[in-house]
């Protein structure tokens, strides 16, 4: 009776300590085929590896659950082996077991503590020394698109956050062909095009396809990007 108690009881705890992996893997599962049905059927909706980040975050909290049920069958089980070992001779291989982890995490502590410091001294992201000095920020910070305009950029979340300039526009098409349709839609709806290209993102098509498309000169050219404007005809 009393062996049936303890394995009703294990049951219980192994199944308890499943279904938070169980429900982590289903909205993983539910999450990653949103995502790629979007990418699938929605036209504008482009890949990128950025979505899938949850997705990290999901696989994390399922192998630390894993590893706690992993880790308290060994403990139970060096309870059991250890009970009739000496007392100096557990402490030992607890005291080599912690200096062995010590001395490993110690290269990983010193490689952040590192990288730490550089985003200290030169930020990190859109806040790093390349993007606060870079000529195109600086050059529409001093001078804004005026007017209606729709813009297209490779850059658009570093021209909301450094300038200010609306996100909700679209990245800049890869053929000349689809950017030439897309001015004169916009044109039609009485707006100006306005790009802004830059070469610290990836660039499907280069500054001069985007002149002979526009039929228009680039109004600003930089070390590390331009700006050009394709205003409506008349």
């Amino acid at each position: 009776a009393a062996a049936l108690k303890r394995r009703a009881a294990n049951g219980r705890r192994a199944s308890s300590a499943a279904k938070p992996v169980v429900v982590i893997a289903s909205f993983a599962s539910v999450y990653a085929g949103a995502i790629l049905a979007g990418i699938t059927y929605q036209g504008e909706l482009t890949f990128h590896i950025r979505f899938f980040a949850p997705l990290y975050v999901m696989c994390l909290l399922i192998a630390a659950l894993l590893l706690d049920r992993l880790f308290s069958a060994l403990r139970n089980r060096a309870d059991a082996a250890f009970r009739p070992a000496p007392a100096r001779l557990r402490f030992g291989i607890s005291a080599a077991a912690t200096v062995t982890l010590i001395l490993w995490l110690l290269p990983q502590a010193n490689l952040y503590a590192d990288r730490f410091q550089q985003h200290l001294n030169y930020g990190f992201g859109v806040t790093s020394k390349e993007w606060r000095q870079s000529e195109v920020v600086r050059y529409l910070k001093e001078n804004p698109p005026q007017g209606e305009y729709d813009l297209v950029s490779n850059i658009r979340g570093e021209l909301y956050l450094l300038v200010g300039l609306p996100a909700t526009h679209r990245e800049i098409p890869c053929r000349p062909e689809d950017l030439r349709g897309l001015a004169q839609w916009r044109h039609s709806d009485g707006e100006d095009l306005y790009v802004v290209w830059s070469d610290r993102r990836e660039l499907c098509i280069t500054p001069r396809e985007i002149e002979a498309a526009l039929n228009a000169e680039a109004e600003a050219e930089f070390s590390d990007g331009g700006a050009l404007a394709a205003p409506k005809p008349g």
